[in-house]
Parts: structure tokens; sequence; C-alpha cells
């Protein structure tokens, strides 16, 4: 239903760029122009429907900042060093081990992406990053505390 829903919103918006253009048709070029915007707004749904524990961990993927952008790809441990932080309040402190699993269902949804690096006489790492621009989980954190599907239907609870 996601990928409809996604299909039909950018139509919807090609067709009202195609209109303000003085198209009679709907075009590549209007398709293109709203391809990242329909893109981001799909991803930043997801992220709102997320739990805590997955939203928290993509926090800590897109945490770690190289001057003025996000520096990706990441590991398990630089997630764990972040939320370790003062930041956070100790009951949304993650384990490695629980990172690890988050890491792996957010690998199945498709929100990020995994790899092992060989480093040598240091072993190996696993690396990821997420599939999708980083700073849309940073546009989402504010919507996700007041908006969030999931932390709703634990109010009702």
């Amino acid at each position: 239903w996601g990928d409809a829903r996604k299909a039909l919103t950018l139509f919807r918006q090609a067709g009202e760029t195609a209109t303000e253009r003085g198209l009679t048709t709907v075009t590549d070029e209007c398709i293109a122009a709203n391809l990242e915007a329909t893109d981001r707004e799909a991803t930043i749904a997801k992220l709102l429907d997320l739990p805590v524990n997955h939203f928290l961990v993509l926090t800590g993927v897109t945490g770690w900042n190289r001057g003025s952008a996000i520096k990706q790809p990441v590991t398990t441990a630089d997630i764990h060093a972040f939320l370790a932080k003062d930041a956070y309040p100790a009951e949304l402190r993650l384990g490695e081990r629980a990172i690890r699993e988050v890491v792996t269902d957010l690998e199945t949804m498709g929100l990020v992406e995994t790899w092992i690096d060989s480093r040598g006489r240091d072993g190996r790492v696993k690396q990821l990053e997420t599939t999708f621009d980083p700073q849309w989980v940073h546009a989402a954190i504010e919507p996700y505390a007041t908006e969030s599907t999931y932390l709703a239907s634990l109010e009702t609870d």
C-alpha cells in the first residue's frame, strides 16, 4: 500500500507541476521534478511509524558530523557511543547487542545498508549507512515526538 500511495502522490504532484507549466500532459521532467520530494515525504512518513529504539538507532547513524556534513558510514560502536551521550536519558540508551538487532531490522526494512569492512590486523567491522538522505532523519526528529503513530499507540494503552 505504501508504494501505491507514493506513486499516486508522485503523479498528483507531477500533474500539478504540469498544470503550473501550462502543459496538457505530464512529462518526464514533471515527474523528475517531484521525485525527491515524494521520496522524502514517504520516507519521513515511514520514520514516524518506527518503534522508539529503531528511530533512536537512526539518529545514531546520522548523528556523526564531519564539518557541516553527516559522516557515514558508521559502526554499531559509533552508534552506541552516540546514544551514550548525555543528550539521551538513561532509559533510552541501548546496549550494543540491542543496537545490532535493531540494525538488522532496519536493514530488512530497507532503511540502512550494511557491509563488512576488513581492517587488516584490527579485524573486521560492520559498516552501515542510510539508504536515503540522512538529513531526513534530522527533519523527522521533531515530528516524531509529536506525530509518531508508534508513540501515540503507547499513550492509548
